[in-house]
């Protein structure tokens, strides 16, 4: 994979004031292939106090772009979501981006535009019909739970929608446990906490969720939040895989020699 040096711009010497090494070092620590380290020392820069906003863009940037080495796309997303909220306009450089940066700038932008247009719009409320069963109306209400807290997320506000998000997790939405399982995967809105993050990934894995088998097989591989186990690993990659999850193709085809 090619790295290109992630230029800090003409405003560098403003924005200094905040993280006058975490945004350069991390700068370096990418552009050499060393992405954990990059992502260690910009978390570092957005914890602290008095951080401008053209840090934070570039931090959510040049995070983005570590996750994405690290073929980490639910987390670049997540950077990118937060990048494209503070600044709707913003443009990749073709110059230093990659392709897939920008195009996953271009599917924020839209789902953000998206979100706006539904967030503005109020759902009637209408009483249930009285044929329709308990179990039905837990339905509509952790659905509904689910899309409120998702439309938070697009917009930015994981804050807002970590409530919502647990809410429907807890009804059994598997989506719902995923996004939260991933909240506790990242630590960004919540304490990072790996075995919590599994307890969700598996209760959504075990309702078929995709990209939750692809990260209970992950945790499992690297030991993260659980006990460190190849043949669990591949069981729940081969999960992913079966639905077509290209990443746990990958990860499998490296840990077994076949698909």
């Amino acid at each position: 994979m090619l790295i290109v040096p992630v230029l800090l711009g003409s405003g560098s010497q403003a924005m200094a004031q905040a993280c006058t090494s975490e945004l350069p070092n991390a700068n370096d620590a990418y552009t050499f292939g060393r992405f954990d380290e990059a992502i260690k020392l910009l978390n570092e820069c957005l914890k602290k106090q008095g951080v401008l906003s053209i840090e934070q863009q570039q931090s959510h940037r040049l995070l983005a772009l570590s996750y994405i080495g690290k073929d980490e796309p639910s987390q670049a997303r997540a950077s990118v979501r937060k990048l494209v909220s503070q600044a709707p306009d913003y443009q990749p450089d073709p110059e230093q981006d990659p392709p897939s940066f920008a195009q996953m700038v271009q599917e924020v932008q839209r789902e953000l535009e998206q979100a706006a247009a539904l967030a503005s719009k109020t759902k009637p409320q209408t009483p249930a019909p009285v044929e329709q069963s308990e179990k039905e109306v837990e339905q509509d209400t952790k659905e509904d739970l689910a899309a409120r807290a998702e439309a938070f997320s697009q917009a930015g506000n994981d804050r807002e929608a970590l409530p919502l998000f647990r809410e429907a997790a807890e009804q059994g939405h598997p989506g719902a446990q995923y996004r939260l399982g991933l909240m506790y995967r990242q630590g960004d809105v919540i304490e990072h906490d790996d075995e919590k993050a599994m307890t969700w990934f598996r209760k959504a894995a075990e309702q078929g969720h995709a990209e939750a088998q692809f990260y209970v097989g992950w945790l499992h591989w690297k030991g993260e939040g659980a006990e460190q186990k190849d043949e669990e690993a591949i069981k729940w990659f081969r999960k992913a895989a079966e639905q077509g999850h290209e990443r746990a193709l990958r990860v499998l085809h490296r840990m077994t020699g076949k698909s």
